[in-house]
């Protein structure tokens, strides 16, 4: 999968296939949104009063002080009021026309909560992060569109980044015309999942997509960015559209950031042909270290034997060996899905970035991971610094790099990553 420009030999190829594509399926973030001005709330130039995105999009934020995390989304709700729909939502809502006049499924997957897609006119649309302008009550659960300015008389004129006022007392934030409960953004926030219903609609979609296009968006946070491989691994085309190459480029396996899977062929599986394992005996380990009969399977399907693989390497000779291009393959589509797979029964639905660490160590061995009893436990019971000292004096921790060691150490250790 390459990057998706004009200029690029690959253009009329994409063409070619977007013309011929009866399902596409469309994955978009925050870069889709740019060229309007929505800004993310990241960085030094982009804090709210003193505060990162990451400090107010939390159910423990929420908790502390309902007034701040509301006067923030106030802010960000009128905010969008002044902001436009792009060029980009306007082509994409076009080309959804398109489809539907010729018969053709088209579905957006936005991990934007800003409302712009649906602004532009695109229907077949599911924002997966939630909706800016959608409340969900705490306590009886009702959710409702809401586009009242401001959304309730307390947050008039509040919300400003350079300005302080006082707490808003609780029976004067918005409430729920059902039940007079609190109330909160129809969003998901760092540390939480996606909704059920939402993951079902998403599996539907990649189910049936014939084309699969990333759009403005980097796909390192879960489970966006699993979506490509996925896709890709039915051997369905995946094309990218961004300004710069991500780890989706070429279904990249290069570092993603900020805890992010660390799963490079480099550190992982330097020897294409096969290397010895814990008990010394050769065996091939891409990524993920296959079982004997796993890689008899895979060996087969590149037209090899692992019996000649396996004695090639003994020889050190490269008649039998993999190439690159073979490995990322085997990487991509077996290493990378199966490591998140025993993450995920290891420990369900844990925050973004301790299970992307903890991935990273399924990556060496699911079999080692079901070890770490200790730290299993630890993480069931969000005792997040007992976990992380549990893994720093594990073995695994010895035998990897210590720059590895300490990166999933701190990613368990701190706390989470997520959207909006």
């Amino acid at each position: 999968m390459s990057a998706i420009t004009q200029t690029n030999p690959q253009f009329a190829e994409f063409r070619q296939l977007f013309s011929k594509a009866r399902s596409v399926l469309v994955l978009t973030g925050a870069g889709v949104s740019a060229e309007s001005g929505v800004p993310t709330f990241r960085g030094a130039g982009g804090l709210w009063r003193q505060f990162n995105v990451t400090d107010l999009a939390t159910p423990s934020a929420f908790a502390r002080s309902p007034s701040l995390v509301w006067e923030f989304y106030h802010y960000r709700r009128e905010l969008m009021r002044t902001k436009e729909p792009n060029k980009a939502h306007l082509a994409l809502a076009e080309a959804e026309k398109r489809f539907e006049e010729e018969g053709k499924h088209f579905f957006i997957l936005t991990q934007n909560i800003d409302g712009l897609h649906r602004r532009a006119g695109s229907r077949n649309l599911l924002e997966i992060h939630g909706n800016l302008f959608t409340t969900r009550c705490t306590s009886c659960g009702f959710i409702e569109e809401n586009n009242d300015s401001p959304i309730c008389e307390a947050l008039r004129n509040r919300g400003l980044p350079n300005e302080n006022g006082p707490e808003i007392a609780l029976k004067d934030l918005p409430s729920c015309r059902q039940c007079q409960s609190l109330v909160r953004p129809h969003v998901v926030w760092f540390e939480e999942s996606l909704w059920p219903d939402v993951l079902k609609k998403i599996d539907e979609e990649i189910a049936q997509c014939d084309l699969f296009l990333v759009v403005g968006t980097s796909a390192i946070v879960y489970p966006a960015a699993a979506y490509a491989m996925i896709v890709a691994r039915r051997g369905i085309p995946v094309a990218e559209v961004n300004i710069e190459k991500t780890p989706s480029t070429s279904i990249s396996t290069s570092t993603s950031s900020i805890c992010g899977p660390k799963q490079t062929i480099i550190n992982h599986g330097t020897q294409l042909c096969c290397r010895n394992d814990s008990n010394n005996i050769p065996t091939i380990g891409i990524g993920y270290h296959l079982t004997r009969n796993d890689s008899e399977t895979v060996m087969l399907m590149y037209n090899l034997t692992l019996s000649n693989v396996l004695s090639d390497c003994q020889r050190n000779t490269n008649k039998y060996c993999l190439t690159n291009d073979q490995a990322e393959d085997i990487f991509n589509q077996i290493s990378y899905v199966e490591a998140i797979q025993c993450a995920d029964q290891y420990v369900p639905n844990l925050p973004l970035m301790k299970r992307n660490a903890i991935i990273d160590v399924a990556f060496t061995s699911c079999r080692a991971l079901n070890t770490f009893r200790k730290m299993k436990k630890a993480l069931q019971m969000k005792n997040w610094i007992e976990a992380a000292e549990e893994l720093k004096d594990s073995r695994w921790c010895i035998q990897v790099r210590e720059r590895r060691c300490t990166e999933d150490y701190n990613c368990i250790r701190d706390n989470g990553n997520s959207s909006n």
